[in-house]
């Protein structure tokens, strides 16, 4: 044998030594398909060649009497032993991550490396034993003051900073992931500051940075309305002055502020707000006085519709929602109307420009008078009666008619009159009606017929 031995080439050694050291990787590589890789530790805990389950027993036998020591402003507290707050692993999710991640292909280099597991979330304590390792702490939290976050605040329109401040309150999870933290470190001494609650914003945080940067764009956003024929750009240091910060920095937008700019809009540009020209039948070319006729911005849903854009940030063009009548006649009442005339004592009613129908009637008298103005039939109602307030004779009335036109919002309107002795002329001064418009029982069905809703009704003097 020996001579055959040393008859052997010194190159098959080599082979012989490769082969093995080939298999020899190929056997860790099918090892640590399961096991953990050497130096792999939990804590001070090695787990390395054992696989998830053999290591949550060895981490757990560990855990068990693995002693910590609790102390707060440099003094001593007591020591807690792990085991005594049911310290374990339950989940072994993090272990089978860690183990799924290795690179079991360079194994050999892991001898000279040290893989450390560090997760705070793998260890459960029970939070009951927790509650009670603070009560036996006393640790109470109203006596102990809060961390606060950073937050932005607005100082005369301009974006500061407020900076967090740091307490000393400690919660029971702020508490179970100190104490499992430590094990981690392998660090058998818990300083209780380590476990105060953290502010969860500082002022280097990037979220507050994105958070000032998203306020200033609100601040910046630019909104011009679109509507008849006009173009209106809101004055930009409105809108910042729009933007509002909660008492957590947290932004949002004054809406009875948009209300209240687009109620001024309404009166510098709403035909509600304005008089109107009127060719009248018999008094030719008036002007009569804003009533309920009219378009005009509808500023409590705009102002939502606004505050949406805002908050959307950027350049926006928009047509603001318009409700009323007259939007895009550019003043003009139409050819459909009613038209009463105070001073004729008359009212006649034109349908497509054509007069269809005119009668005397009787307005209010002295000291109940008709009031003027450009209104819009709201309400139509037969068989009712009208109830109010007479002042003339100081009393509460209920009065029966057959039809009722309603035409703004002071009870003005059209009904049947069945007691006037006549109409038109000078009755209003004797018989006046509370600022009704009195009209004639046999022309009333058919004033009722041909008026409809949303129908001007133009009141001249």
């Amino acid at each position: 044998m020996k001579k055959v031995k040393d008859n052997l080439p010194k190159s098959w050694w080599i082979i012989i030594l490769l082969i093995a050291l080939v298999l020899v990787y190929l056997f860790g590589v099918f090892y640590y398909r399961n096991h953990f890789i050497a130096n792999t530790v939990v804590g001070s805990t090695s787990i390395a060649g054992r696989t998830v389950d053999s290591a949550v027993e060895k981490i757990n036998q560990e855990l068990e009497n693995y002693e910590i020591t609790l102390t707060e402003n440099n003094e001593s507290l007591g020591f807690i032993e792990l085991g005594q707050l049911d310290a374990k692993i339950t989940d072994e999710s993090a272990l089978r991550e860690a183990l799924a991640s290795q690179n079991r292909y360079t194994w050999p280099i892991a001898m000279f490396s040290r893989k450390v597991i560090d997760s705070d979330t793998l260890i459960h304590t029970d939070d009951g034993l927790i509650a009670g390792l603070m009560e036996a702490l006393k640790i109470q939290n109203e006596d102990r003051s809060s961390s606060t976050n950073a937050m932005i605040q607005k100082d005369d329109q301009q974006l500061v900073v407020i900076p967090e401040t740091y307490g000393n309150q400690i919660s029971l999870d702020s508490l179970k992931q100190t104490l499992a933290h430590q094990f981690m470190l392998d660090e058998p001494v818990l300083p209780l500051e380590n476990a105060y609650v953290q502010p969860e914003i500082k002022n280097d945080s990037p979220e507050l940075k994105a958070q000032m940067d998203y306020v200033e764009k609100m601040a910046q956003t630019k909104i011009t309305m679109l509507f008849d024929n006009n173009e209106v750009t809101v004055p930009q240091e409105l809108v910042a002055s729009w933007v509002l910060l909660d008492n957590q920095g947290q932004p949002s937008v004054n809406v009875e502020g948009i209300e209240s700019y687009l109620l001024e809009v309404n009166r510098e540009y709403a035909q509600l707000f304005m008089p109107h020209n009127f060719q009248s039948t018999y008094q030719g070319m008036v002007s009569v006085n804003p009533g309920t006729l009219g378009w005009y911005i509808n500023r409590f849903t705009e102002a939502e519709n606004i505050a949406t854009l805002i908050r959307e940030t950027g350049d926006h063009q928009y047509e603001p929602h318009i409700e009323g009548y007259g939007y895009g006649l550019n003043g003009s009442i139409g050819d459909t109307y009613v038209e009463v005339d105070l001073t004729h004592q008359m009212m006649l009613i034109y349908i497509d420009g054509e007069l269809v129908l005119d009668t005397p009637i009787v307005s209010g008298k002295i000291g109940a008078n008709t009031i003027p103005g450009a209104y819009q039939v709201w309400e139509k109602l037969e068989n009712t009666d009208l109830t109010g307030y007479d002042p003339t004779r100081n009393r509460n009335y209920v009065q029966p008619v057959d039809y009722w036109i309603a035409f703004d919002d002071q009870l003005q309107g059209i009904h049947d009159a069945n007691w006037q002795p006549y109409f038109g002329g000078d009755a209003y001064l004797t018989g006046g009606s509370l600022g009704c418009i009195n009209t004639p029982p046999s022309v009333m069905s058919t004033v009722y017929d041909l008026v409809s809703v949303g129908m001007p009704v133009l009141v001249i003097e």
